[in-house]
């Protein structure tokens, strides 16, 4: 099953989507590739994958900003110009 997010108006789908891919079938292997930005709107679906000891893979993809405002309402839009992040890494959170 592939879960693919093409709407600019639900950005940040994919993360809780793969919490509720998990929750379904535990066994099953998932991958996320997210961008930083909008991991950050639906973060706390992260912290229900550590609670609940379920174990996808995520890339987090650092593209400053968010990419698809930039390419829908220009690339001079100041609030997309986001302060770059330092996210944990995937080896700190293995341990859950």
């Amino acid at each position: 099953m592939k879960i693919i997010n093409l709407l600019c108006g639900s950005i940040g789908y994919t993360l809780p989507a793969t919490l509720g891919i998990k929750i379904a079938d535990k066994h099953r292997r998932n991958v996320l590739l997210i961008g930083e930005d909008a991991l950050q709107l639906t973060v706390q679906a992260l912290s229900t994958i550590i609670s609940e000891h379920l174990i996808p893979v995520i890339f987090i993809i650092n593209n400053d900003g968010y990419k698809i405002d930039r390419k829908i309402h220009g690339k001079t839009a100041l609030y997309n110009d986001v302060k770059t992040n330092n996210v944990t890494t995937s080896s700190e959170l293995k341990r859950y």
